[in-house]
């Protein structure tokens, strides 16, 4: 037994070397602002990352702020609809999309967006307009219209409690959501909201690293056979 574990000895030192004990992290970051008034226009930035670390999804949820998607005009929202579109960055960060789409998000709380190449330092801003919910039921003509049209223009401290979700991962790092919610900033006359988020991505083991535990552990097993 002794003279298996000294020879065995290089191959455990060498295994100590190559497994990780503990894995690296990325430290990550960004933005996402979203202007209200009559029609929203909301802007995420990737403020800091890692080369081939990116940003996958972005989840933007109104639950339990009273708030809607009004994406089509006549439809639960007050006055006018306005879609999820692209603004700018859309070839740049690879915008795949939102689901659900337009028709289905309309009245609905939650839309996801995907992307296939928002790397660190790049940003993508799109439409999509939030409405308020109050009932405008049984107010006289002018007090409806004033109602309706408050329902439809949103400012800072109604968009706040907004909930964003951001998933980042790409080759080499673990998959993450990351959480944040919005809060007026007073910008803009109140009409501005920001979440900023932040926190850290797990680097998963290079292969080469596994190849050098699989080789090791490979080794002392054949040692052992050949020792009995």
């Amino acid at each position: 037994m002794l003279r298996f574990l000294l020879r065995s000895l290089p191959v455990l030192v060498c295994l100590s070397l190559g497994f990780p004990t503990q894995a690296a992290t990325i430290s990550v970051s960004g933005t996402s602002v979203v202007t209200g008034g009559l029609l929203a226009v909301w802007v995420h930035t990737y403020t800091g990352g890692a080369p081939g670390l990116q940003i996958e999804q972005i989840s933007i949820d109104l639950g339990g702020t009273g708030l809607i998607f009004d994406t089509v005009t006549g439809g639960p929202g007050a006055l006018l609809g306005q879609g999820i579109g692209s603004v700018a960055g859309a070839a740049l960060t690879g915008y795949a999309g939102a689901t659900p789409s337009n028709g289905a998000l309309d009245g609905q709380t939650l839309v996801t967006l995907s992307f296939t190449n928002f790397g660190a330092g790049e940003a993508y801003s799109h439409t999509g307009d939030v409405d308020q919910t109050v009932s405008c039921a049984g107010l006289g003509t002018l007090a409806t219209v004033a109602c309706i049209t408050a329902n439809a223009t949103n400012t800072g401290p109604e968009l706040a409690g907004i909930q964003l979700w951001v998933t980042l991962g790409g080759p080499g790092y673990v998959t993450t959501k990351l959480p944040a919610t919005f809060a007026a900033n007073g910008l803009l006359g109140s009409l501005v909201a920001q979440a900023n988020w932040s926190g850290e991505v797990t680097m998963t083991p290079e292969p080469g690293t596994w190849a050098v535990v699989l080789v090791g552990l490979g080794a002392v097993v054949l040692g052992r056979r050949r020792g009995r």
